[in-house]
């Protein structure tokens, strides 16, 4: 649940983020380093529920859907 809610505050404070950033941001914001494949699981998760959305021309680009 921790990385959730790290990836939409950062989300939502920057409104879009490419997945390299996304990863790096998630990092330094978390006392505890996520691995890539669990931001992936969680990213997914998160576009399942429509609380982030995926850039229609970019699919590496996450933005936050209010």
């Amino acid at each position: 649940h921790q990385i959730d809610a790290a990836i939409v505050r950062l989300l939502k404070k920057q409104k879009s983020l490419s997945h390299a950033d996304l990863v790096q941001q998630l990092g330094a914001e978390l006392c505890f380093g996520p691995s890539v494949s669990d931001v992936k699981q969680r990213v997914e998760s998160l576009l399942q529920r429509e609380y982030i959305g995926r850039d229609e021309r970019d699919p590496n680009l996450y933005h936050y859907v209010s």
